[in-house]
């Protein structure tokens, strides 16, 4: 009695019901999930495909547009032209290298040349005119016109220092006279003008005795004197 509701339930409610939900839920649900899953992975099958292809022919386009051309460019252009260029800048060095040494000798050449030239146009000429003409001439110069300029320079100067003092031995027994005229005194002994550049010999003690008046000259020792 207890058990016969319930297998009365689970034959005819839960059975139907689930074979019911199964047949026409799941089922269609699971085929159009399937499908869909086939479709889909149709479609990125294909879409892979097509990115494939387009990858190909991207590839394919740029080693025919840019692959190419460069290779062609490198291999038959820049490589053959880089080689020739080589040779041409290590011959051009070698012949600069040779060109720098031959100038080198050149000017070595050229330099001695002109260095002889120079000495015997000018260095030559010059020191015999200097040792033949100038040497004499400065000598007759110096013997001649100098020495008789200088000496006589000399002997002006010393007759000027002795008219000097001449005029101020003068002017000093001007003054003398002016002043016993005017004020009177004891006639005082006139100076005795010395001799302009005779110097006092300092040997014996009456050597030592000067004339009262006049201006002391120059004292000499017997040894400067000789």
């Amino acid at each position: 009695m207890i058990v016969w509701p319930w297998t009365a339930l689970w034959r005819y409610a839960v059975v139907p019901v689930a074979t019911g939900v199964y047949r026409w839920v799941l089922t269609p649900l699971g085929h159009g999930l399937t499908r869909l899953a086939k479709g889909t992975g149709r479609g990125l099958a294909l879409l892979g495909r097509g990115v494939a292809l387009l990858g190909r022919g991207v590839g394919l386009l740029l080693r025919v547009l840019v692959l190419a051309p460069l290779v062609f460019l490198y291999r038959w252009v820049l490589t053959p032209v880089g080689r020739v260029l080589a040779v041409v800048g290590r011959e051009l060095a070698d012949a600069l290298v040779v060109a720098w040494r031959v100038a080198g000798y050149v000017t070595r050449a050229v330099g001695r040349a002109l260095k002889r030239l120079a000495r015997n146009l000018i260095g030559r000429p010059a020191a015999w005119f200097y040792r033949s003409v100038c040497t004499p001439v400065g000598h007759l110069v110096r013997d001649a016109v100098w020495r008789p300029a200088r000496k006589a320079a000399v002997e002006a100067g010393r007759a000027v220092s002795a008219a000097l003092a001449s005029a101020r031995a003068s002017v000093a027994a001007a003054r003398r006279d002016a002043w016993r005229a005017l004020f009177g005194g004891l006639r005082e002994p006139e100076p005795v003008p010395g001799i302009p550049g005779r110097a006092r010999n300092l040997g014996g003690a009456a050597s030592r005795q000067t004339v009262p008046g006049v201006a002391a000259e120059s004292e000499i020792s017997p040894h400067q004197g000789g």
